[in-house]
């Protein structure tokens, strides 16, 4: 009886539990883990093949930088998202 209650309780609350645990993680909007292992394979593919870590974090970057610009489109104006985009470039 217990135990459906607070299933049932933190069922219907899961994701605002969970967001306060990962607001301080940057996750670049990623909030399934099918896409973050996803990364975590390309990740493992790049240092499998032997590469200097400034060629992983130039394909990771590559990566991730779509699903940052999408972040960056959805909440700041025109002139900071060109100021970051020209940083990060």
């Amino acid at each position: 009886m217990t135990k459906d209650y607070i299933l049932r309780t933190l069922d219907q609350k899961c994701k605002s539990w969970a967001l306060a645990y990962l607001h301080k993680i940057f996750t670049a909007g990623i909030e399934t883990t099918s896409r973050v292992e996803g990364y975590n394979w390309i990740i493992k593919q790049q240092l499998k093949a032997n590469t200097t870590t400034l060629n992983t974090t130039y394909t990771v970057g590559q990566d991730l930088f779509l699903a940052i610009t999408k972040v960056l489109d959805k909440y700041l104006t025109e002139p900071i998202k060109n100021m970051i985009r020209e940083e990060m470039s």
